[in-house]
């Protein structure tokens, strides 16, 4: 991964993201779910168990340091935000050596709102997915926040360019991850570090890269 190449200034980010809020977002990819979980009390993800989009990614066995993986996203109501999910190309043996893995929430500002880790038996869904709760944490809708998963090790997997447009599950859910031409900081972002106990915010950004991050968001009765 690389720093990313600044097309915008912040300032210009956060027009393109006000404007984004009030529904002029351009190029929307629309991912598959399972409404049941999305608008009946329960919780949803970015990417459904039948979502064809995590087909396209890439396995980045070469890099093996330690590192977050984080998106930016905004939810079309307000709810809460208990833990995140990843997709890896990791079996649960390989990921399971590398435990602990932790799980962060953190707003726009880079004050971080939530974190967990799991320390052993990390749960996760087919096909690639694997999960890290923390405590739950109120996000209000049409506000960025950013979701991140610390991976020793490395060796994540990504779809290239995948934030060039935006990406939402709002034909089932509700939630959405603006394309890095809307989002604050670009979108697709990462931290290579190893302390994942004080973990720093990741602003870093290669190829607009889709480091298949969800947050696990259950929406507020409406």
């Amino acid at each position: 991964m690389r720093l990313f190449d600044v097309r915008f200034s912040r300032i210009t980010r956060n027009v393109f993201a006000t404007l984004f809020a009030f529904g002029v977002a351009g190029a929307m990819t629309l991912g598959s779910g399972t409404p049941a979980e999305a608008h009946y009390g329960g919780a949803e993800y970015l990417f459904g168990p039948n979502d064809t989009y995590p087909n396209d990614r890439i396995h980045e066995v070469t890099d093996t340091s330690d590192v977050i993986l984080a998106m930016e996203f905004k939810t079309e109501v307000a709810g809460t935000v208990s833990g995140v999910r990843i997709c890896l190309d990791l079996s649960p043996s390989e990921l399971s050596a590398r435990l602990p893995v932790y799980g962060y929430l953190w707003d726009a500002e880079g004050n971080l709102l939530a974190s967990g880790a799991a320390y052993e038996g990390i749960t996760g869904a087919s096909p690639c997915f694997y999960d890290v709760s923390f405590g739950a944490a109120s996000v209000q809708a049409w506000t960025s926040y950013v979701i991140g998963f610390g991976l020793p090790g490395g060796q994540y997997s990504y779809v290239d360019y995948g934030f060039d447009t935006s990406y939402s599950n709002a034909t089932t859910g509700h939630l959405i991850a603006p394309s890095a031409d809307l989002s604050i900081y670009g979108n697709g972002l990462y931290a290579y570090t190893s302390n994942f106990t004080s973990p720093p915010f990741p602003i870093d950004s290669w190829h607009n890269s889709n480091y298949l991050v969800s947050p696990r968001f259950t929406p507020a009765a409406h």
